[in-house]
């Protein structure tokens, strides 16, 4: 049953607007506007099924209060991002109120819930929640290649409170989640020929040896083990910038939270790949190190 009571997330103002179509000249067509300051954000069909910002994200976090609780969703870690002069806008949230660690040998990290929601008003952008984790050690953020979400259309037919209530009886499986983890950081890479890998995986030299480097990077912290490989992944996908060589060029075009958020569907996609399942089986399968084991002259 869908839920009808009002959330207590605090939107930021400058997303919190109100938004409605106006007529363009072109026959089924309306301008998607901002009713605030007036700007038009975009064109889409006269039928295109309007929502708000305000509205969308009051009514998911409602889910998430009924899930996990008003005390464990009013202390969340919660961050803003948005693009396209405010027609895209994502919110990131950690749920701080229970952890698990992932152990190596040489490191221990803890790991806490995170959520993450999408929401467009320009027809660019259907309404999207994911489940996740994150990394308290450095922060990365995780979204795994077969993590649970819930993906709706903005069309005529769309109806928040149907989505709503889909979305509260969907099942998070952090411990599951984690223990994936925890299973990757006990698979040694030493025999592993890393490079090879990341060329295949990725069909670009110039972006694998980077990747390469931020993977010896991370060795250095949890061993030499695919949850590093694995944590060289998700750095990818929270920074562009000098940290990791991995800078997001500034086009101008106001794009860089949903350049970074296609990096974080790049990465689930990498680890949900046949050649990811591999390196997971390497440990017990003399097969897969026969194919992507080092080769000594």
């Amino acid at each position: 049953m869908a839920l009808d009571y009002v959330s207590n997330i605090d939107i930021p103002y400058e997303y919190d607007f109100k938004v409605s179509k106006e007529p363009t000249k072109f026959k089924g067509q309306s301008y998607v506007v901002n009713e605030h300051d007036g700007e038009y954000l975009g064109i889409v069909g006269d039928s295109y099924a309007l929502t708000s910002h305000g509205e969308y994200f009051n009514k998911v976090w409602s889910v998430a209060e009924e899930t996990l609780g008003k005390e464990n969703c009013f202390l969340a870690e919660k961050r803003w991002r948005s693009a396209r002069n405010g027609a895209f806008v994502m919110l990131d949230a950690v749920f701080r109120d229970e952890s698990i660690i992932v152990a190596s040998d040489l490191h221990g990290t803890e790991v806490f819930k995170r959520m993450v929601a999408l929401h467009g008003v320009d027809g660019r952008c259907s309404n999207q929640v994911f489940y996740g984790l994150i990394d308290g050690f450095c922060l990365n953020g995780m979204v795994t290649g077969d993590h649970n979400y819930l993906k709706k259309k903005n069309t005529s037919l769309f109806n928040v409170d149907i989505f709503q209530g889909e979305l509260a009886d969907s099942v998070v499986n952090f411990e599951g989640e984690v223990e994936k983890l925890q299973e990757w950081a006990t698979i040694c890479t030493k025999r592993l020929d890393i490079k090879s890998v990341l060329d295949y995986m990725m069909g670009n030299e110039k972006k694998s040896d980077k990747m390469l480097a931020l993977y010896r990077e991370e060795t250095r912290k949890r061993g030499d083990n695919l949850f590093a490989l694995y944590s060289a992944f998700t750095n990818y996908a929270t920074y562009g910038d000098e940290r990791n060589g991995f800078t997001v060029r500034n086009t101008g075009n106001d794009t860089k939270a949903i350049t970074m958020w296609k990096r974080e569907q790049e990465v689930a996609k990498w680890i949900d790949s046949p050649i990811w399942n591999d390196l997971v089986n390497s440990s017990h399968n003399s097969t897969v190190v026969g194919k992507w084991g080092k080769q000594y002259a």
